[in-house]
């Protein structure tokens, strides 16, 4: 589990931290953020979702049972109810006591370097707070926003329009990984209507053809959730604009040739 920070060929795709560097840390925590960075991911991605006095923290599961043990719905408890929770211990003894983060608190990490891909969950008026907490902070310029709902997404467009947005998708069924040819038509033309810097696919849905047709759309096109090298080596090569992985420092390292 030894992880160190490589330097990134110029050929390689930037990568993204999966909830930081999840494989390591407690996921969407200030501690796997800043460790994810420290491995040298080029972003990282967090989930953000609403509590019930209004408040904006970053949590991927809609209750807080898996990471803490303790089972609260994180659009029904407060912000104080969900910040006494302990969601470090789960991934080890050094964490023990990591809470969850206000939006603000993991902003509080990015700049021109280090920048910050922002997953909506859910909330209503979710997407609103966020754009105005990015002015707020200064960092609309250091974040990319991406959503399954593609109404959230269109609405982050249209109201932060300096900002990328990208449409996530994944497969209904695991076993049928395939992006149907209808379905590929629907995002492109919606993406491009609504003027989204691209889309973020499972990789299992991700072929070089279809990398060729977002690319002749004039999109981008992000991947989702890649550990393993031989399989970021062919995205690498059919031209993917970057990976979201757990394993940001590790990955990048065999990506390097630096290790087996």
């Amino acid at each position: 589990m030894n992880e160190q920070a490589t330097t990134r060929k110029p050929d390689l795709p930037p990568l993204i931290g999966h909830r930081g560097a999840s494989y390591l840390a407690p996921e969407n925590t200030v501690r796997s953020v800043k460790l994810a960075f420290e491995l040298g991911a080029d972003e990282v991605e967090i989930d953000i979702r609403k509590t019930a006095d209004g408040r904006i923290v970053a949590m991927h599961d809609a209750n807080t049972r898996r990471v803490s043990g303790t089972d609260l719905a994180v659009a029904a408890a407060s912000a104080a109810e969900l910040r006494v929770l302990d969601v470090g211990s789960w991934k080890g003894e050094r964490y023990r006591g990591e809470r969850i983060p206000f939006l603000a608190e993991v902003l509080a990490l990015v700049d021109a370097r280090r920048r910050l891909v922002i997953e909506i969950k859910a909330g209503p008026g979710i997407v609103g707070q966020l754009a105005e907490t990015l002015v707020r902070t200064g960092t609309s310029s250091h974040c990319s926003v991406l959503g399954f709902d593609a109404a959230h997404v269109h609405e982050a467009k249209s109201l932060m329009p300096d900002v990328p947005c990208y449409q996530l998708w994944a497969p209904a069924e695991r076993d049928r990984p395939a992006l149907p040819p209808e379905t590929e038509r629907l995002l492109i033309d919606r993406a491009r209507e609504a003027g989204l810097a691209g889309l973020s696919l499972a990789h299992q849905s991700v072929t070089r053809e279809l990398v060729g047709r977002v690319h002749e759309a004039g999109l981008r096109i992000l991947t989702w959730t890649v550990d393993e090298p031989d399989r970021a080596r062919q995205l690498a090569g059919w031209g993917i604009d970057a990976i979201t992985t757990n394993r940001p420092g590790w990955l990048r390292a065999r990506l390097a040739g630096a290790g087996t």
